[in-house]
């Protein structure tokens, strides 16, 4: 037995000496994760441990399956500590996990997966013992109820998305050569990287905003999901950069591509869309290919092939217009975030200042009217 363990263990052992240098380290080793455990964690956690496990993880269940475990501990002791020794080492272990998300859905409870089996079986063992037969069924079937809706819940939000990611892939495939540029939003890119042999780049690369939320892991020492190595080189390389900076490099290097003859393409909500043209001021003029919708987020999304925008028609002066005001709020935006990171707090004492000098001249002026009354 032990060497048919082995033998399926090998494989998995090669790749992480193979990929991290040593068969017993991870892919969490190098964010740091591997060392995310720790009593300060528990103390923090430990409440939403319970409040998860009971919801969305075992309605009504979970906290009878642990008074069965105390009813088992006192009659029963073998069966207690087999179900304990399942159950509670998992438990304790996550509980004192760093990544505890507090929003719904089974982002933290799928942790506790394994410990589902042991509480049932507690519950039931106590409720068998203690209840009538017809009792039991009840509670059975208000539990059954109360898992279910939950699970179709969960289910549902997660078809659509699912239905959301399908139907971006055949777009891309139907519209897109599979060498073309895409550019999304990197979440959107988690997914359309399965669409084609395609090169992407994230917006969130040329962001200010996003590169600072990325490398602020630099300021401790804490475990976090994105790679530290990753977050130095990002820090090293655009950290310094501007909003203006970083969209004339994005600018610049969508440029070479279209003048390269490949199909540059943008995935973008509307908002994204208008960010984008924003940022990539009157370089290009955008095709519409296609048009869907995230019915999990109550968004439309568009597909657009970016060509060089030949001279302007009259035509199109409206067209023009709208994309020059999303250039200018987005240039107001870079200002804006530019002067709050050069002298926090400052901005909402100057609009302060301005309402202030607002309210003045309106004064004045109605001072001038009342005096020229006389």
């Amino acid at each position: 037995m032990a060497a048919a363990a082995a033998l399926v263990i090998a494989p998995l052992a090669i790749h992480h000496w193979l990929a991290f240098g040593a068969p017993w380290r991870t892919g969490y080793a190098l964010c740091g994760e591997a060392t995310g455990f720790g009593w300060e964690w528990f103390k923090k956690n430990w409440w939403l441990m319970v409040t998860r496990l009971n919801s969305p993880g075992l309605t009504l269940i979970f906290p009878v399956g642990l008074v069965g475990f105390g009813y088992l501990a006192t009659r029963d002791r073998k069966r207690a500590t087999l179900l304990a020794l399942w159950a509670l080492p998992a438990m304790l272990l996550y509980t004192a996990y760093y990544w505890a998300p507090v929003g719904d859905g089974p982002g933290y409870v799928r942790f506790f997966v394994s410990v589902f089996p042991p509480l049932i079986l507690a519950a039931l063992a106590m409720l068998t013992e203690t209840m009538p037969v017809l009792a039991l069924g009840g509670f059975v079937a208000l539990a059954a109820t109360a898992n279910w809706r939950e699970a179709t819940q969960s289910l549902e939000h997660r078809t659509e998305r699912l239905q959301f990611v399908q139907r971006t892939w055949e777009i891309l495939r139907q519209h897109l050569p599979a060498d073309a540029v895409v550019v999304a939003n990197g979440r959107t890119l988690n997914f359309v990287e399965f669409a084609g042999d395609h090169a992407m780049f994230s917006s969130d690369a040329f962001d200010r905003s996003a590169i600072k939320n990325r490398t602020k892991i630099l300021n401790d020492l804490d475990p976090h999901p994105f790679q530290r190595r990753k977050a130095e080189t990002l820090a090293r390389t655009l950290g310094d950069k501007t909003d203006a900076q970083l969209a004339e490099m994005q600018r610049a290097l969508l440029v070479t591509n279209v003048a390269a003859g490949r199909v540059v393409a943008l995935v973008a909500s509307r908002a994204e869309f208008r960010n984008a043209r924003g940022r990539l001021g009157d370089t290009f003029a955008y095709d519409s290919l296609a048009e869907w919708e995230d019915g999990a987020r109550g968004s439309t999304w568009t597909l657009y092939q970016l060509r060089m925008r030949p001279k302007e028609s009259l035509a199109e002066r409206k067209s023009d217009l709208e994309e020059e005001i999303d250039q200018l709020q987005f240039k107001v935006k870079t200002m804006r975030a530019e002067f709050d990171e050069r002298y926090p707090g400052a901005q909402p004492r100057w609009t302060e200042i301005t309402d202030i000098e607002k309210q003045l001249r309106e004064n004045r002026q109605q001072l001038k009217k009342l005096t020229g009354k006389k």
